[in-house]
């Protein structure tokens, strides 16, 4: 047996979308941008690649209210290529990510209206009622 592995490490496009499949089963989809540049100086340039996701079970159900656009993840997963026909009629195919594995990581998300890191949506409340002699380091 063979498998294709990849990881995956940007920011969500847009805010997840948490779905349920027709027997009841949670079904979380989100895109990931994951960008790379290319070259230096004047020749520099960037380039991004857009990751369509997708996680199923009660994980996704656990996190879709904290993936919102603009949150920081490393995704982890295999490889699924799709065939689909768009709206026009045409057909068109895409290469997914069926996530095992999904991590904040770290930055929070930005405030488009002035650029500023916000704090990550799960960690706003994390140190509410915590005494010093709570806190294990």
């Amino acid at each position: 047996m063979s498998l294709a592995i990849v990881h995956v490490y940007g920011n969500l496009g847009r805010d997840a979308e948490l779905r349920y499949t027709q027997s009841g089963n949670p079904v979380l989809r989100f895109t990931v941008a994951a960008s790379s540049v290319q070259g230096t100086g004047e020749m520099r340039q960037e380039h991004t690649d857009w990751f369509n996701v997708s996680l199923f079970g009660k994980r996704g159900e656990a996190i879709a209210q904290y993936l919102l656009k603009g949150t920081r993840v490393a995704v982890v997963g295999r490889l699924q290529h799709r065939n689909y026909t768009r709206q026009d009629g045409t057909s068109g195919c895409s290469l997914d990510v069926i996530a095992s594995e999904i991590d904040f990581a770290g930055g929070g998300r930005r405030d488009p209206e002035n650029d500023a890191v916000l704090a990550h949506p799960a960690a706003v409340h994390a140190g509410e009622n915590l005494a010093d002699e709570d806190v294990p380091f």
